[in-house]
């Protein structure tokens, strides 16, 4: 009886954390938007010479708002874990890595100053490739390796600002000058790297590898929107200037259109939903590259309700169908259970943008201010058009092969746990897909806009909407499937390729190491002889002429050389 209380508290206890930070971040929350502040905690680590080494918390009414969505998100998330990892025999383990995972993000939220952040930006991506490799499977160690090595490009690119911001005397964050446009230039593309944009896209997909669990996390609220939060903490002191911003609006547009084509021949369910998450990480982007900042951050927060309920009911699907994530073997398994179909079809009218949802609210808007926009170029316009029909396509596709094809009675099983406990991070995340989209904009109204076009413009999307649900609706793709659109234009089969390439040029560069850049050989064959010749300096009295001329030599050369 002990053992089993003990069990059920260590189970227990990290959804119960979530939740209290949840109802502190609401309380937080809510005295912000009243009193509109900002507090920022400095401890000085360091003082030296005129340059001071914080760390830094800042709390406003952007950080403490996502950390209430990211609290919210992983309560959701931990308390769908009990049930989808019950049985494993690492269950602690994984949980703890999951909360190091979210408390990294939280760091990272908070972060007010250039050494916060790198504990945050470096917390993340350790805890994700522990999180990747979790089931140590051929596969999994393959895209926790991609994972760390496109991430690691990144880190790399985020240390170069540590010599920039020495220079300019400070490391704030929130108080970037026009002075440093090479450290938002460095941190921009540093963020592409975690938000997947293109050309970095690939080892998105290949993190579906991980629990399911933690895909939701990855893709709703923590890692991939790092990067965008960066950007949009960043875009809040400092306005994009447009040598910046127009490549970042084309790499966005080009992600979103890449991530909608690859989704409609994609078979895999985790992948298709992957797919989606590139998508709309491509939408964010591109509102920021036409500094719509609060409306990135609004789709942020509704993207991440919708997709982590969109992940869950994914994960309830392979819970019933024992593991298979082929949606050709999981033809009308939704029939065997309700109510979870009805979440997985309000998150999947979320991702597409149906009117009356909170996908709708965001990404409609921003489409619309798209055509109001100076900046905006011809194309990327297209790429986003087609990028919007595709995601009506995928989501119609995924839901008619779920729901209407024929059911296959040898991989589907009915037994699902019924408790309300499994379905209540469904209740929280499908009330919040449904109604966020009004939430939001009546608790800060920077998240309301408008846009003066005319209405057959704006009636237009929805008609592209339309098309791409009829498109869905009539044409099943992925039966034979496009390599060159499924593998987002090559790109995957030419990242994999880099993990051949890489420790062929170590091996090369081992001598470049080990001489120019760093001579030990040299040093390690010198150090001796100068040890004789000082042995014998110091025995000069003894020593015969001719060692003695030896010995002087030496030294005046030495002495010359170091002049």
């Amino acid at each position: 009886m002990q053992s089993f209380n003990k069990l059920k508290f260590i189970l227990w206890r990290m959804p119960v954390l979530l939740l209290v930070m949840s109802l502190l971040m609401t309380f937080m929350t809510w005295n912000m938007f009243s009193c509109s502040g900002t507090l920022v905690v400095e401890l000085e680590l360091v003082d030296l010479s005129s340059i001071v080494f914080p760390v830094t918390m800042i709390l406003d009414s952007v950080s403490v708002s996502f950390a209430l969505v990211v609290s919210l998100v992983s309560f959701c998330v931990f308390l769908f874990a009990v049930y989808y990892m019950d049985g494993d025999p690492f269950f602690n383990r994984f949980t703890w890595l999951l909360l190091l995972f979210v408390t990294s993000m939280m760091v990272l939220i908070f972060s007010g100053s250039l050494f916060v952040l790198l504990l945050g930006w470096d917390g993340l991506g350790l805890s994700s490739f522990a999180l990747i490799i979790y089931y140590s499977s051929r596969e999994s160690l393959s895209a926790g390796y991609l994972t760390l090595l496109v991430n690691r490009l990144g880190d790399c690119v985020m240390i170069m600002t540590m010599f920039l911001f020495l220079a300019a005397g400070h490391f704030s964050l929130f108080n970037v000058s026009e002075n440093l446009y090479w450290v938002v230039f460095l941190m921009g593309l540093s963020s592409l790297t975690k938000s997947a944009q293109y050309p970095f896209s690939s080892w998105l997909p290949a993190a579906m590898a991980a629990p399911t669990p933690v895909s939701a996390l990855v893709h709703s609220s923590t890692l991939v929107t790092a990067g965008v939060y960066l950007l949009i903490r960043l875009s809040l002191s400092w306005e994009v200037p447009c040598i910046f911003s127009t490549p970042l609006m084309l790499l966005s547009s080009v992600t979103c259109m890449l991530g909608g084509l690859a989704a409609i021949f994609e078979n895999d369910l985790k992948k298709i939903i992957a797919l989606s998450t590139l998508s709309q990480l491509g939408v964010m982007m591109y509102s920021i590259s036409m500094n719509l900042v609060d409306l990135a951050l609004f789709h942020l927060y509704v993207h991440a309700m919708f997709k982590a309920l969109l992940f869950i009911g994914a994960g309830t699907v392979l819970m019933m169908g024992f593991g298979i994530q082929d949606i050709r073997l999981l033809g009308g398994i939704l029939k065997n259970s309700p109510l979870t179909s009805v979440f997985f079809v309000i998150s999947s009218l979320c991702l597409a943008g149906v009117p009356f949802t909170s996908g709708f609210c965001s990404k409609h808007l921003i489409l619309e201010k798209m055509l109001c926009s100076h900046s905006c170029t011809g194309l990327s316009l297209i790429f986003m058009v087609v990028g919007s029909v595709a995601t009506a396509i995928y989501s119609v596709r995924l839901m008619k092969i779920v729901f209407g094809s024929q059911v296959i009675t040898t991989t589907c099983s009915p037994m699902v746990n019924k408790s309300f406990l499994f379905f209540c991070p469904m209740l929280i995340l499908g009330g919040m897909g449904v109604s966020g989209g009004l939430l939001f904009p009546s608790i800060n109204m920077a998240f309301v806009d408008s846009a003066f076009i005319p209405g057959s413009l704006s009636m237009a999307f929805n008609m592209i909407l339309f098309v791409g649900t009829v498109i869905g609706m009539y044409f099943i793709f992925g039966n034979g499937g496009s390599t060159f659109l499924t593998t987002m234009f090559y790109l995957t089969p030419s990242s994999y390729s880099m993990s051949k390439v890489i420790p062929n040029i170590s091996v090369m560069t081992i001598s470049l190491d080990s001489g120019w850049l760093e001579p030990s050989v040299v040093m390690n064959r010198l150090l001796p002889q100068l040890s004789v010749y000082a042995h014998y300096f110091l025995l000069w009295p003894s020593l015969t002429k001719s060692t003695m001329v030896k010995v002087y030599v030496v030294f005046f050369l030495i002495l010359y050389y170091s002049l």
